[in-house]
């Protein structure tokens, strides 16, 4: 839903390009009458590139990626389904960005079982003897390469997104993605290439004044995490063509073409 505030500034715009068809369909309906044009986001292939995968390493490293832990791209699920499923030699790295904190402070922590508790809002009793690794760092490129060549999947319940790059980003690296099939995310849910998730409609993070916002389904989170785990080898297999996917359809390239195509139709 956009806001009345976005609503009068289109006033001026005879049109809008977006990211995502759900994004289409948002705009169309606020915005009747103006021009609501597609141009879904991309990689870099030279900056995300393939990495080699390997099924044999003893600890099953879980990567959520996000802002802070409150936002709505799902980290207090991912930590909730983790603690839930208890997986023997496993980690969860919960990779954030200081910026989007009041202290903007860098840490770099493994997580105790009171301070799980209370993200999770649980007894202490209920949180699992699970390692949790709490990452809030500025990473360069080389970094964030280094982090994700060391996962084995990534798990993004995000409960609503314009379009959803993180996703794309791991999947062009190699690494196996569970994600939820909602709003400009579902462009790229394809389970040929990743593990979508179905959702259900919820109020919006933001307050209902911003529409909803969609939950994915915990059990099936649980399923598609158990399947990687104990199927490592076609979970490999499953990133790697999704590497090659990615880098045949959603790069920059594909962006650049589509948006000059957009904009001369719209001069015309």
């Amino acid at each position: 839903m956009l806001s009345e505030e976005m609503i009068r500034k289109m006033v001026d715009f005879d049109g809008v390009i977006v990211p995502s068809d759900w994004c289409q369909s948002v705009f169309s309906r606020a915005l009747p009458g103006k021009i609501v044009e597609v141009v879904p986001l991309g990689i870099d292939p030279e900056t995300w590139h393939q990495l080699p995968r390997e099924s044999g390493s003893e600890i099953f490293r879980i990567i959520w990626q996000g802002t802070f832990c409150g936002d709505r791209k799902g980290a207090p699920l991912a930590l909730k389904v983790f603690n839930d499923l208890n997986l023997p030699y496993s980690e969860l790295i919960l990779k954030m960005n200081p910026r989007y904190t009041d202290a903007k402070i860098e840490w770099d922590l493994w997580l105790d079982r009171a301070t799980i508790a209370d993200i999770l809002q649980i007894p202490e009793r209920a949180v699992n003897d699970i390692r949790v690794h709490s990452l809030g760092r500025l990473f360069c490129q080389e970094d964030m390469t280094r982090l994700l060549a060391g996962c084995h999947l990534s798990l993004y319940p995000s409960y609503g997104e314009g379009f959803g790059l993180i996703p794309l980003e791991h999947m062009a690296t190699g690494l196996p993605v569970i994600m939820a099939d909602n709003s400009g995310m579902s462009m790229f849910a394809d389970p040929r290439y990743n593990w979508p998730i179905p959702c259900t409609e919820k109020c919006s993070t933001f307050g209902p004044e911003c529409g909803v916002d969609y939950a994915p389904d915990e059990n099936e989170i649980k399923r598609a995490i158990l399947w990687t785990y104990e199927h490592r080898d076609q979970a490999v297999a499953l990133g790697q063509a999704a590497a090659k996917w990615v880098r045949e359809n959603w790069t920059y390239r594909h962006s650049a073409e589509k948006f000059l195509s957009v904009i001369e139709r719209m001069a015309a």
